[in-house]
């Protein structure tokens, strides 16, 4: 099950009980003037609500994972991670003959950009 309240999921993360949570998202939701939700008749019910899945959410497992330097969080509870398809081999030299090939070796010394994306970008432009 997904949840997405982020004031219930940090609060929940930081140990805050139910109760606190609820009244946070409640005084939120008043003070935004979200009267959709602080007006409803089952408002109680929703806000305990909320807080339970907050609850549920930070004490599921997650899997760390990294890549590029960066730290993503990923959701274990949406299935196996699997391993990234390998990279594609570059294109052998058939693939860079002609005016795309003499467009790349003309600006190759110039860019840092991978030799496809110079061959593809004026064909690209052109449509």
């Amino acid at each position: 099950m997904f949840f997405d309240d982020p004031l219930g999921q940090v609060l929940a993360k930081a140990g805050a009980s139910e109760s606190a949570i609820v009244t946070a998202v409640r005084e939120r939701d008043a003070s935004l003037d979200w009267a959709k939700y602080t007006n409803r008749s089952d408002a109680e019910i929703r806000y305990e609500e909320i807080a339970r899945k907050a609850i549920e959410y930070a004490e599921a497992p997650t899997l760390e994972i990294s890549g590029n330097g960066q730290h993503p969080r990923a959701d274990s509870r949406i299935g196996p991670m699997r391993d990234a398809p390998a990279w594609p081999e570059p294109p052998g030299p058939a693939a860079f003959h002609g005016p795309a090939g003499q467009v790349v070796e003309a600006v190759a010394p110039h860019t840092e950009a991978d030799p496809v994306a110079s061959m593809a970008a004026p064909a690209v432009a052109v449509g």
